[in-house]
């Protein structure tokens, strides 16, 4: 009996596996990874950098900044990166949104996305609602793809997505662009925020992480509090962040090194606020 339960069991299971490759040959994202990237032209002066014909001038100022960019966020996640990892600059926002699977019409275009070890750099960074902003973006993929260097795709989507985005918000100097802090603070106490999860969802997504917040203001409330987290207690920040990176489970390293939940912090946090105001 057991060797027959045993026998259903997988089958079930290889046939959801079967099902699962299926569903994702034939969707946009297979198509999207699996899109050929053999026309990118690589970078004379730095041999990580590769552009699409057209994108010389963006590639031109990657280049000028990626020896900084990398410097820093290694600095900023206190170990080096593991593995080589190239540079693709897209020449307009639909050939991005072709390697990202995107379809997304919102006003505030995906500027870059680290995805399958490398980094992609979209035309929208160099002019986002008006502001150059490629140092930002480079850095804030940079950070993304730090943590995929060493954590697989299941143990990164356990971080909530305010974490993964603030922290590489803080490394980058980005997030909020054209929110004054001010006004992000004033919508926190108004109580318009994200949700403070303690833990990501595997399947979650980053439209119900926002929870009606633009882009822009999701981003510099969800840095605020990241920024918050690390001034508390920096050592603790670092210990926290090392421990994740070895693949610990987010929400008990976080309530063992800072004494209290995601939850219990986000109030200590909204009592500070009140008090600087």
């Amino acid at each position: 009996m057991k060797k027959r339960k045993s026998k259903i069991a997988a089958a079930l299971l290889g046939s959801i596996i079967i099902i699962l490759l299926i569903l994702f040959f034939i969707s946009p994202y297979s198509t999207a990874l699996c899109k050929s990237k053999s026309h990118f032209i690589k970078h004379q002066i730095n041999k990580m950098v590769f552009y699409e014909p057209g994108a010389e001038e963006y590639a031109k100022k990657i280049v000028a900044f990626l020896p900084a960019a990398i410097k820093r966020v290694e600095l900023i996640h206190g170990l080096p990166f593991e593995e080589p990892f190239k540079i693709y600059i897209c020449n307009t926002q639909k050939s991005f949104n072709e390697y990202t699977a995107n379809n997304s019409s919102s006003r505030y275009p995906i500027r870059g996305t680290a995805i399958l070890g490398d980094v992609l750099i979209a035309p929208s960074a160099f002019n986002f609602i008006g502001m150059d902003t490629h140092k930002e973006t480079l850095m804030h993929e940079l950070s993304h793809l730090h943590f995929q260097q060493k954590l697989d795709l299941f143990e990164r989507r356990k971080h909530p997505v305010w974490f993964s985005e603030g922290f590489a918000d803080y490394v980058a100097g980005s997030g909020g662009e054209g929110i004054e802090e001010n006004e992000a603070i004033n919508f926190i106490l108004s109580g318009k925020h994200f949700i403070p999860e303690e833990e990501g969802e595997i399947f979650g997504s980053f439209s119900s992480a926002l929870n009606g917040l633009s882009g822009p203001m999701f981003h510099m409330q969800a840095r605020i509090f990241v920024t918050y987290l690390i001034e508390s207690d920096s050592l603790k920040f670092k210990s926290f962040l090392r421990k994740i990176e070895m693949g610990e489970s987010f929400s008990e390293t976080f309530e063992s090194l800072f004494g209290t939940g995601v939850h219990s912090k986000w109030t200590q946090f909204l009592s500070q606020l009140m008090i600087e105001k």
